[in-house]
């Protein structure tokens, strides 16, 4: 239920049927799919623009990359190391996908793909 909550947090892969490997510590579309950020969608079980006139953080976490909903629309804010944002992100699907401010992307630490350097601890 997301009616409480603050920030809501959607996680899932960015296209189906798309084929990924872990190249040398980057994320390579082998085969792409069909993406699941569309334009139009044939029901609405989460309304993104009631959940900013309320003041909710929206965000969508892929495997290529972090959107945040925002007022001008669905922004790119962090993309995953390996990821071409105009070939993999923009160009593979219909929803538009605004421009983020110069040099705002960030790109994921390749650690995130690797694992490299992770360590479970309890204390």
């Amino acid at each position: 239920m997301t009616v409480a909550a603050k920030t809501i947090i959607f996680i899932g892969t960015w296209m189906l049927g798309a084929h990924t490997e872990i190249q040398e510590g980057k994320i390579v579309i082998t085969k792409p799919g069909r993406s699941k950020f569309i334009d139009k969608v044939d029901e609405i079980t989460f309304s993104g623009s009631e959940a900013l006139q309320h003041g909710k953080k929206v965000y969508y976490c892929t495997n290529v990359g972090v959107f945040q909903l925002t007022e001008r629309g669905m922004e790119l804010i962090e993309v995953m190391p390996g990821i071409d944002i105009q070939k993999d992100i923009i160009n593979g699907c219909s929803m538009k996908i605004v421009p983020t401010e110069p040099g705002r992307v960030s790109v994921v630490s390749e650690s995130i793909v690797t694992g490299k350097g992770f360590k479970l601890q309890w204390r």
